[in-house]
Parts: C-alpha cells; structure tokens; sequence
C-alpha cells in the first residue's frame, strides 16, 4: 500500500490528442496534461536518460497549450560542522530533489516569446520561481514512476492510439488492404483519382485526401512515374488527426538497464 507522503505518477485518458498526467503527493492531486500538438514524450525521455546517467542536476520544460510546465531533478549536497571531544569536522549528507513548476506572470513580461522564456529556463534553474510541488526522492524511484508509469498506460485496455499517436497512412491501409508496402504501392498505382479518394475516406485520411484532391487535379493526365511519386509521398503522411508519440518512442534501452540493474528500495 503506499503511503500519503509517497509520491505517485500516472498517465491516463488519452482522447482527442490530449493525455492526463497526474501527481498525488500528501493526500493532493496535482494533474496536468500533455497535448500532442507539443508532443513532450521524446525530451521526457531524454530528461529520465540524463537523470539515469548522473546528472547532478537536469530541467525539463514543456508547453501544454496555454502554459510552460518545467520537471526539475537535482542532487543536494549540505555540509554540518560536528564538534565533540573525539572529532572537529564536517558531515555531509545529499538529497536527491524533483520538483515541478510553473514560469511566474513576472518572468513571461521580461521576454517577446514563449521561445525565449524556454531558451532562458534551459540555462536558468531560477527562471521558475511558482512550484507546485517539491518532493525528496531517489533518482531511481522517480525515473521508474515516470517510465514505468508511461508504459504501463500505453499496455493498458484504456490506452487508445488512434487518439493519441501518429499514423502514417501506408501502415493504416497495409492493415486493412493485407498488403506489404511494395504490394501496397502497386495496387494504389493501379487506381484512379477518385477510387484513391474513396481508399484514402475509408481510413480517414483527410490529409493525404484533401492534397490529392485539392493539389493534383490533372492527376489522370499525369505520367506513371509522376503517379508514383505523388502516391508514395502521400503514403507518408499522416492518417490521423494527431500526432503524438509511440510506444516503440519512448522505450529506451539506457533506462531499461539501468532499472533492471538498481533496487528501487
């Protein structure tokens, strides 16, 4: 069971390109979101990869929409002085920290763009000064709430990819048609404009749909090799309203490693 004052991490509810993400720490809930449109996933990844190879200290900030969430993991080291009849010296002790916050009302007026007050907080731990919450807690527990928690959500019965993830189109319709890309890139050479149309409609394509039927309206009168190269760049496009990151995304081997490697007591 765990304790009020043990901090706990989950992500969940992905729907129409959003994830919850929330904090419970001493009996209070903190949630946030992350939105696909700022996929934060890939340099929260790289975040838990610097904690795990020893940062002393390492930030990480992220856009949510409407606001700047910065992650902040750092080392503390204190020194006290011991004086008794037997020793005259220092004893030191560290604490392993993370925090969460938010830029102040102050900090936003001092810069022109979200960019600068980004570029600005990668080089200044201070550049936050509202803090949600901060937390004593081992490197080693925070990096497994985190990743753990990331791939316990995508595993999960209530993870839904198509509201979440990037779809490239040739993918979506191999599934459907049963077909390996050079089968696939054949048999929609075969096709004409408006049966490519009705192919790109029944998996909800509206990307490669509204290029092909906005942008190539002499596609019939086109060359083969011209046909051809449209189709295989609109086989690369997305066939989903959203785009944020995989599960095969966020899997780092480096992290992996290192939680197989440390007890987490």
């Amino acid at each position: 069971m765990k304790e009020d004052n043990e901090l706990q991490v989950a992500f969940s509810n992905a729907e129409a390109g959003w994830i919850d993400l929330l904090f419970i720490y001493n009996n209070t809930v903190v949630k946030e979101r992350i939105s696909h449109c700022f996929d934060p996933l890939p340099q929260l990844k790289i975040w838990l990869e610097s904690i795990v190879l020893g940062a002393e200290q390492t930030s990480f900030s992220y856009d949510n929409e409407g606001s700047i969430i910065r992650f902040n993991f750092e080392r503390v080291i204190s020194s006290e002085l011991i004086v008794s009849d037997f020793i005259n010296g220092y004893r030191r002790s560290s604490l392993e920290i993370f925090t969460v916050s938010y830029p102040s009302e102050q900090n936003y007026g001092k810069y022109a763009t979200k960019e600068e007050l980004l570029a600005c907080n990668r080089q200044n731990a201070n550049a936050y000064d509202d803090i949600m919450f901060r937390v004593t807690i081992s490197r080693t527990q925070l990096v497994a709430l985190f990743y753990t928690g990331l791939l316990h959500f995508f595993n999960s019965e209530d993870y839904n990819p198509l509201e979440w993830e990037y779809h490239r189109m040739s993918d979506k319709l191999s599934k459907k048609l049963n077909l390996d890309y050079p089968n696939l890139l054949q048999y929609c050479e075969t096709l004409s404009k408006q049966k490519l149309l009705e192919l790109f409609h029944s998996i909800e394509a509206s990307e490669a749909y509204w290029v092909l039927k906005s942008d190539f309206e002499e596609f019939e009168n086109l060359a083969t090799s011209q046909k051809k190269d449209i189709i295989q760049d609109l086989l690369e496009t997305n066939a989903n309203p959203y785009d944020g990151s995989s599960l095969l995304d966020i899997h780092s081997k480096i992290i992996e490693n290192f939680l197989n490697a440390s007890p987490l007591n």
